[in-house]
């Protein structure tokens, strides 16, 4: 049961990421636009290796979650990211989902002016890129 739901909340991580695409500018620059975008953060790394290789032992589902670059003090850091939302609303009901569904302590939500810089961007279960923006 607790498989089936954790593959349901992986579904629901796809959907809620919604269908909305980005231009080909957005694609390339990042941090572009004014409009706020909510991140449903759920790791944060100092490399894109390390990132990669604690996405490998998340439940179904959050195991193919885009990475995200940010600065923070200097420092660059890899946010594995598996919700993305126009209203921080929608991302803390996402975000208090999983933490009771998992006991999860940890993931936050990181608010950014425009899309963020997308460094990994996996194939979900079916084949697809997994979507980017909100």
């Amino acid at each position: 049961m607790k498989r089936l739901l954790s593959i349901f909340l992986g579904v629901l991580v796809l959907v809620a990421c919604g269908t909305a695409t980005m231009d080909a500018k957005r694609k390339s620059t990042g941090n572009s636009g004014s409009r706020p975008v909510y991140y449903f953060v759920i790791g944060s790394f100092s490399s894109l290796s390390n990132a990669k290789e604690a996405m490998s032992e998340y439940p179904d589902g959050y195991d193919c979650c885009p990475i995200f670059v940010a600065k923070k003090d200097g420092k660059t850091l890899y946010r594995i990211c598996a919700g993305i939302y126009r209203t921080r609303e929608d991302a803390l009901s996402h975000k208090r989902t999983f933490d009771d569904f998992f006991g999860w302590e940890g993931t936050w939500i990181w608010k950014s002016n425009g899309n963020a810089k997308c460094v990994y961007r996996p194939r979900g279960y079916n084949g697809q890129l997994v979507p980017i923006t909100p």
